[in-house]
């Protein structure tokens, strides 16, 4: 019986350990995931941002793919894919005054809806922004909508 017990208490001992490695290394993940942001959007001083677009195609409906490059003095670059939309871009002048100096501000248009990018300086990071508008006509006057940001560098 003493040795049924001690079998036991050390079973249950071992899965305790066990347990508890394993708290451990998912709280070292769940930390590093929290952590990556944070470095992935800390600014790391004055870039040069460039668009760049891609063009396809599906079920005959024009699309393109947009992205961003954020270009830094010391030769490394950060990309992000901004958002695919319907139609096609093309840079937009004049820019709206608030937009960061070395970027430019593009206009996407497919079918009476399109789409403004901008990147914006706030607070120690660039954000990218997108506004949303629609054609109007004699008999619908579209609501105007603010700038939402959908990347941050």
């Amino acid at each position: 019986m003493g040795k049924i017990l001690g079998i036991l208490v050390a079973l249950v001992l071992g899965i305790a350990l066990i347990t508890f490695a394993i708290g451990l290394i998912n709280q070292s993940r769940v930390e590093t995931v929290q952590e990556s942001p944070a470095e992935e959007t800390a600014p790391r001083g004055n870039p040069r941002f460039s668009w760049d677009y891609t063009a396809s195609e599906k079920d005959g409906i024009p699309q393109t793919a947009i992205a961003i490059a954020a270009n830094y003095s010391d030769g490394s670059t950060a990309r992000k894919i901004v958002d695919v939309v319907e139609g096609s871009c093309n840079e937009y002048t004049p820019p709206d005054s608030d937009v960061y100096p070395d970027s430019t501000m593009i206009i996407c248009y497919y079918a009476g809806l399109g789409r403004y990018y901008k990147v914006v300086a706030s607070n120690g990071a660039y954000l990218v922004q997108r506004r949303v508008f629609e054609e109007a006509s004699p008999d619908y006057n579209p609501p105007v909508t603010g700038y939402e940001t959908v990347a941050i560098f």
